[in-house]
C-alpha cells in the first residue's frame, strides 16, 4: 500500500511539475534581467535610462511574440497574457514620462 501510495505521489508531483507552467523560466528571466536594470540603471531621469528600458521593453515584446500561445496549457496562457500585460502597463507610462520630460526639458532651454 505505502509503495502505491509512493508511485502515485511520484507520478502526481510529475505530471503536475511537467504542466505546472511552461512559463516560468521566461518569467523569472524577465524579472531578473530587469532587477539587473534597475541596479544598473539607478538615475531615472536620464536619456540613457529610458533608451535602456525602452530596448528592454521592445526585446522582451519580440521575445513573448516568438512564443506559440496555441501550444500553452491554460495556465501558460494565462502567465502570457499575465506578463504581456504586464510589461505592456510598464512601458507605456514610462515612454509618456518621457516624452512630458523631452518637453520640459525643451522648454526649459528656450527660456534661457
Amino acid at each position: 500500500m505505502n509503495k502505491l501510495l509512493s508511485c502515485l505521489f511520484v507520478f502526481i508531483s510529475l505530471s503536475a511539475s511537467m504542466y505546472a507552467n511552461e512559463m516560468i523560466d521566461v518569467i523569472n528571466t524577465f524579472r531578473a534581467d530587469k532587477f539587473v536594470l534597475r541596479r544598473t540603471y539607478t538615475m531615472r531621469e536620464s536619456k540613457e535610462y529610458y533608451e535602456r528600458y525602452n530596448r528592454f521593453y521592445e526585446n522582451w515584446e519580440t521575445k513573448l511574440n516568438n512564443i506559440d500561445f496555441n501550444e500553452l496549457s491554460q495556465d501558460g496562457k494565462a502567465d502570457y497574457i499575465l506578463l504581456f500585460s504586464s510589461e505592456e502597463e510598464e512601458r507605456n507610462p514610462m515612454q509618456k514620462h518621457w516624452q512630458w520630460l523631452l518637453m520640459m526639458l525643451k522648454k526649459v532651454s528656450q527660456k534661457k
